[in-house]
């Protein structure tokens, strides 16, 4: 198999060609950024960053968009809120400066790398593999907590994060709720690819 070459879960579940691709990509673009954009709502508060099902979202969106597309989708659902759309998890929910003061925007840029990395998983083969694709997913989380610890480190001393509160504020309250997220993603998705691939051959 090449490289990057795998056909992703849309290029099986919808084959187009020509202006077609264009057409469906950027459904799919507009699709997932609005569920990106709805799931920072479905939120547990827990402290200056809630739990969400970002993540959740953007792992299935990343093995089964392939990368390209879900990098694209995670910069669309930024511009939005660049734009003044309410799509992020706290208030005010929406500007540029968000992205640059908000404790959780390290996390949403972390979002480009890792949805782009499980992308690329996925069009490496690993998306039928459940054991492949979990360690995919736990690397890709990886990515996306190292912006979101540096960014927050720039808050310590801060009344809500001092000394010595750095992992416990933006990564130990995450670990089992992602781990969830990866094991329901793993179930979901080698599954969606094995049930097009039958419904194909008929």
């Amino acid at each position: 198999m090449n490289r990057l070459n795998a056909p992703t879960f849309f290029d099986l579940a919808v084959p187009v060609s020509g202006s077609n691709v264009i057409l469906r990509n950027t459904l799919l673009v507009v699709l997932g950024s609005l569920i990106l954009a709805i799931s920072a709502r479905a939120q547990v508060n827990i402290g200056p960053i809630p739990i969400t099902l970002q993540t959740l979202a953007l792992m299935v969106m990343g093995a089964t968009y392939g990368w390209r597309l879900a990098g694209l989708t995670v910069v669309t659902y930024l511009a939005y809120g660049i734009m003044g759309f309410a799509v992020f998890a706290n208030p005010p929910f929406t500007g540029i400066v968000y992205l640059f003061a908000s404790p959780s925007a390290g996390f949403l840029w972390g979002f480009i790398a890792g949805a782009t990395f499980i992308g690329a998983a996925a069009q490496w083969g690993m998306a039928r593999n459940p054991v492949m694709l979990a360690g995919a997913m736990m690397i890709a989380h990886v990515i996306i907590y190292i912006p979101g610890v540096l960014w927050g480190s720039t808050f310590i001393g801060e009344t809500w994060l001092p000394q010595g509160e750095l992992f416990n504020t933006f990564v130990t309250p995450f670990l089992l709720g992602d781990t969830i997220k990866i094991l329901i993603a793993v179930a979901v998705v080698p599954v969606s690819f094995k049930a097009i691939e039958a419904i194909k051959s008929n």
